[in-house]
Protein backbone atom coordinates (compact mmCIF):
# COMPACT_ATOMS: atom_id res chain seq x y z
CA UNK A 1 0.00 0.00 0.00
CA UNK A 2 1.43 3.37 -0.96
CA UNK A 3 1.52 6.50 1.15
CA UNK A 4 -1.45 8.80 0.97
CA UNK A 5 -1.68 11.32 -1.82
CA UNK A 6 -0.42 14.79 -1.07
CA UNK A 7 -3.15 16.78 0.58
CA UNK A 8 -1.54 20.21 1.01
CA UNK A 9 -0.71 21.71 -2.39
CA UNK A 10 2.50 23.61 -2.94
CA UNK A 11 2.10 26.16 -5.70
CA UNK A 12 4.28 25.93 -8.77
CA UNK A 13 5.45 29.50 -8.07
CA UNK A 14 6.69 28.45 -4.63
CA UNK A 15 8.37 25.38 -6.13
CA UNK A 16 10.09 27.33 -8.89
CA UNK A 17 11.55 29.80 -6.36
CA UNK A 18 13.09 26.97 -4.38
CA UNK A 19 16.53 25.77 -5.38
CA UNK A 20 17.13 22.06 -5.79
CA UNK A 21 18.60 20.87 -2.49
CA UNK A 22 22.27 19.96 -2.51
CA UNK A 23 23.05 16.27 -2.41
CA UNK A 24 20.68 15.17 -5.19
CA UNK A 25 22.31 13.91 -8.35
CA UNK A 26 20.45 14.50 -11.59
CA UNK A 27 22.54 11.96 -13.42
CA UNK A 28 21.95 11.39 -17.13
CA UNK A 29 23.62 7.99 -17.05
CA UNK A 30 26.83 6.36 -15.86
CA UNK A 31 28.87 7.76 -18.72
CA UNK A 32 27.80 11.39 -18.15
CA UNK A 33 28.06 11.71 -14.38
CA UNK A 34 28.68 15.19 -13.01
CA UNK A 35 32.36 15.42 -12.14
CA UNK A 36 31.70 18.05 -9.47
CA UNK A 37 29.26 15.88 -7.53
CA UNK A 38 30.73 14.69 -4.22
CA UNK A 39 27.90 12.17 -3.83
CA UNK A 40 28.86 10.21 -6.91
CA UNK A 41 30.97 7.13 -7.33
CA UNK A 42 31.47 4.89 -4.33
CA UNK A 43 34.75 3.56 -5.72
CA UNK A 44 36.38 6.98 -5.32
CA UNK A 45 36.67 7.64 -1.58
CA UNK A 46 38.03 10.97 -0.41
CA UNK A 47 41.75 11.37 0.23
CA UNK A 48 41.25 10.67 3.94
CA UNK A 49 40.11 7.13 3.04
CA UNK A 50 36.47 7.70 3.94
CA UNK A 51 33.58 8.92 1.85
CA UNK A 52 32.08 12.34 2.21
CA UNK A 53 28.85 12.28 4.15
CA UNK A 54 25.65 13.88 2.94
CA UNK A 55 24.71 16.98 4.90
CA UNK A 56 22.36 16.38 7.81
CA UNK A 57 18.73 16.99 6.96
CA UNK A 58 16.88 16.85 10.29
CA UNK A 59 13.21 16.03 10.63
CA UNK A 60 12.46 19.59 11.82
CA UNK A 61 13.80 20.97 8.53
CA UNK A 62 11.73 18.43 6.58
CA UNK A 63 8.61 19.64 8.40
CA UNK A 64 9.51 23.30 7.85
CA UNK A 65 10.36 23.00 4.15
CA UNK A 66 7.45 20.78 3.13
CA UNK A 67 4.75 22.40 5.24
CA UNK A 68 3.28 19.01 6.16
CA UNK A 69 2.46 18.04 9.72
CA UNK A 70 5.00 15.94 11.61
CA UNK A 71 2.35 13.21 11.95
CA UNK A 72 1.79 12.95 8.19
CA UNK A 73 5.54 12.93 7.45
CA UNK A 74 6.14 10.25 10.10
CA UNK A 75 3.37 8.18 8.49
CA UNK A 76 5.09 8.43 5.10
CA UNK A 77 8.50 7.63 6.61
CA UNK A 78 7.06 4.55 8.36
CA UNK A 79 5.53 3.43 5.05
CA UNK A 80 8.95 3.80 3.41
CA UNK A 81 10.63 1.87 6.22
CA UNK A 82 8.12 -0.95 5.90
CA UNK A 83 7.69 -1.18 2.11
CA UNK A 84 11.04 0.26 0.92
CA UNK A 85 9.19 2.06 -1.87
CA UNK A 86 6.41 4.58 -2.17
CA UNK A 87 4.42 6.19 -4.96
CA UNK A 88 3.34 9.79 -4.43
CA UNK A 89 0.38 10.67 -6.60
CA UNK A 90 -1.78 13.71 -7.16
CA UNK A 91 -2.51 16.51 -9.62
CA UNK A 92 0.37 18.20 -11.45
CA UNK A 93 2.09 21.06 -9.65
CA UNK A 94 1.21 19.98 -6.12
CA UNK A 95 4.81 19.41 -4.98
CA UNK A 96 5.19 15.64 -5.20
CA UNK A 97 8.74 15.86 -6.56
CA UNK A 98 9.63 18.60 -4.07
CA UNK A 99 8.49 16.44 -1.15
CA UNK A 100 10.13 13.28 -2.57
CA UNK A 101 13.50 15.07 -2.83
CA UNK A 102 13.31 16.27 0.75
CA UNK A 103 12.21 12.89 2.09
CA UNK A 104 15.22 11.37 0.31
CA UNK A 105 17.58 13.95 1.78
CA UNK A 106 16.21 13.23 5.26
CA UNK A 107 16.61 9.47 4.80
CA UNK A 108 20.20 9.74 3.53
CA UNK A 109 21.21 12.75 5.65
CA UNK A 110 24.42 12.33 7.63
CA UNK A 111 25.34 9.12 5.76
CA UNK A 112 27.34 8.23 2.67
CA UNK A 113 24.20 6.97 0.89
CA UNK A 114 23.32 8.03 -2.64
CA UNK A 115 20.35 10.22 -3.54
CA UNK A 116 19.64 10.26 -7.26
CA UNK A 117 16.84 11.52 -9.44
CA UNK A 118 15.70 10.33 -12.83
CA UNK A 119 12.70 11.17 -14.95
CA UNK A 120 10.78 8.69 -17.06
CA UNK A 121 9.45 9.61 -20.50
CA UNK A 122 7.42 7.75 -23.14
CA UNK A 123 10.46 6.33 -24.93
CA UNK A 124 12.20 5.10 -21.76
CA UNK A 125 12.96 1.38 -22.12
CA UNK A 126 14.13 -1.69 -20.24
CA UNK A 127 17.53 -1.25 -21.83
CA UNK A 128 17.77 2.29 -20.43
CA UNK A 129 16.60 1.33 -16.95
CA UNK A 130 17.83 -2.23 -16.29
CA UNK A 131 20.33 -3.50 -18.85
CA UNK A 132 20.74 -3.79 -22.58
CA UNK A 133 23.02 -4.30 -25.52
CA UNK A 134 24.70 -1.12 -26.71
CA UNK A 135 26.66 -0.63 -29.93
CA UNK A 136 30.29 0.43 -29.68
CA UNK A 137 32.79 1.22 -32.41
CA UNK A 138 36.15 -0.47 -31.94
CA UNK A 139 37.86 0.76 -35.05
CA UNK A 140 37.18 2.06 -38.52
CA UNK A 141 34.13 0.25 -39.85
CA UNK A 142 33.95 -2.16 -36.89
CA UNK A 143 30.95 -2.28 -34.60
CA UNK A 144 30.49 -4.52 -31.57
CA UNK A 145 27.68 -4.90 -29.06
CA UNK A 146 28.26 -4.93 -25.31
CA UNK A 147 26.01 -5.40 -22.32
CA UNK A 148 25.66 -2.15 -20.44
CA UNK A 149 23.93 -1.63 -17.13
CA UNK A 150 21.01 0.77 -17.18
CA UNK A 151 20.35 3.46 -14.60
CA UNK A 152 18.79 1.12 -12.03
CA UNK A 153 21.55 -1.53 -12.06
CA UNK A 154 24.22 1.17 -12.06
CA UNK A 155 22.56 2.81 -9.05
CA UNK A 156 22.21 -0.55 -7.24
CA UNK A 157 25.85 -1.48 -7.83
CA UNK A 158 27.08 1.84 -6.45
CA UNK A 159 24.59 1.82 -3.55
CA UNK A 160 25.75 -1.68 -2.56
CA UNK A 161 29.18 -0.23 -1.69
CA UNK A 162 27.70 2.41 0.62
CA UNK A 163 27.03 2.03 4.33
CA UNK A 164 24.19 4.56 4.41
CA UNK A 165 20.75 4.38 2.91
CA UNK A 166 20.49 5.17 -0.79
CA UNK A 167 17.39 6.59 -2.46
CA UNK A 168 16.43 6.61 -6.13
CA UNK A 169 13.64 9.04 -7.03
CA UNK A 170 11.78 8.24 -10.24
CA UNK A 171 9.81 11.24 -11.42
CA UNK A 172 6.97 11.11 -13.96
CA UNK A 173 6.70 7.33 -13.54
CA UNK A 174 3.28 7.35 -15.23
CA UNK A 175 4.74 8.62 -18.52
CA UNK A 176 6.61 5.39 -19.30
CA UNK A 177 5.26 1.98 -20.27
CA UNK A 178 6.00 0.41 -16.87
CA UNK A 179 5.63 -3.21 -17.96
CA UNK A 180 8.20 -2.57 -20.69
CA UNK A 181 10.60 -0.53 -18.49
CA UNK A 182 10.51 -2.68 -15.34
CA UNK A 183 10.17 -6.13 -16.92
CA UNK A 184 10.65 -8.83 -14.28
CA UNK A 185 11.53 -6.18 -11.71
CA UNK A 186 7.80 -5.40 -11.46
CA UNK A 187 7.25 -8.85 -9.93
CA UNK A 188 10.26 -8.50 -7.63
CA UNK A 189 9.09 -5.13 -6.30
CA UNK A 190 5.67 -6.54 -5.51
CA UNK A 191 6.73 -9.89 -4.05
CA UNK A 192 10.30 -9.33 -2.79
CA UNK A 193 9.58 -11.03 0.58
CA UNK A 194 9.07 -14.41 -1.13
CA UNK A 195 11.91 -16.89 -1.55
Amino acid sequence: QSASSLQKPISIQQFSRTEKPSGITNQKGPETADANNTNEDASHPSSSGSRMLNPDYPFSRLVEETGFSPERLRLWLRALERKKQVVLYGPPGTGKTYVAERLALHLAGGTDGLVEFLQFHPSYSYEDFIQGLRPRTVGPGTLTYEWQDGRFLDFCNRARTRLGRSVLIIDEINRANLASVFGELMYLLEYRERE
